[in-house]
C-alpha cells in the first residue's frame, strides 16, 4: 500500500486524462476490495475526486472517461465509508452526471444513484425531475444495462408513489 497509493493519488491531479482515469479507477477498486486497509488513502483521494468531476472542462471530450472514472469512485468510497461530508459531496457528484461513456462506471454510479432514492437521500430527491433526465439520457444512451435500469426505475417509482399528484406531473414536466 504503501508503495504506491500516495502516487495513484497525485496522479488523480495530472495533465493527462487517461492517466486521471486509471488513478480513478484504482482509487474505487481500493475503496470497494479493502476498505479497511484503505479507508485513510480513499478519504485523502476525496478532494482530488471532486476536482475532476468539478473542473469546467469535466465533460469535454478528451476529459470525459477521467470525469466518469471520478464519479464512480466517489460513489464506492460514499457507498463503503459513508462520510459525515456525505451530502455536500453528493452535490459535487451529482453534477458529474449523466454518466453515458464509460458503461462500468455508468453501472455503478447509477446503481448508488438508485440506492440514494431508495434511501430518499435529501440531496438527490430535491431535484428528481433532473435525476429522472440523467437516468433517461443514460438509457437513451445504453449507457445502463436493462437490470441496472430496472433498478433505478424501480426506485425512482417507488420515490414518486408517495408524492402528490401534482408533483408527479411536475416532475414529468406534465400540463
Amino acid at each position: 500500500k504503501n508503495l504506491f497509493i500516495d502516487r495513484i493519488i497525485s496522479y488523480l491531479l495530472h495533465g493527462e486524462p487517461a492517466i486521471r482515469q486509471g488513478a480513478s479507477y484504482c482509487i474505487g477498486c481500493c475503496a470497494t476490495s479493502a476498505p479497511s486497509i484503505y479507508l485513510d488513502s480513499c478519504t485523502t483521494a476525496m478532494a482530488n475526486l471532486i476536482k475532476i468531476v468539478s473542473d469546467p472542462e469535466s465533460k469535454n471530450e478528451d476529459n470525459n472517461m477521467a470525469t466518469e472514472n471520478a464519479a464512480a469512485s466517489i460513489a464506492k468510497i460514499l457507498s463503503v465509508y459513508k462520510p459525515e461530508q456525505l451530502d455536500e459531496i453528493l452535490r459535487f457528484w451529482i453534477k458529474s452526471f449523466p454518466i453515458i461513456d464509460d458503461k462500468e462506471a455508468a453501472a455503478f454510479n447509477y446503481k448508488f444513484l438508485a440506492d440514494l432514492i431508495k434511501e430518499k437521500n435529501p440531496v438527490i430527491m430535491q431535484d428528481l425531475a433532473t435525476v429522472i433526465n440523467h437516468v433517461v439520457v443514460a438509457v437513451i444512451h445504453s449507457s445502463i444495462n436493462d437490470k441496472i435500469a430496472q433498478y433505478v426505475f424501480g426506485a425512482i417509482k417507488e420515490a414518486m408513489a408517495g408524492l402528490p399528484q401534482n408533483e408527479v406531473d411536475n416532475l414529468l414536466d406534465r400540463k
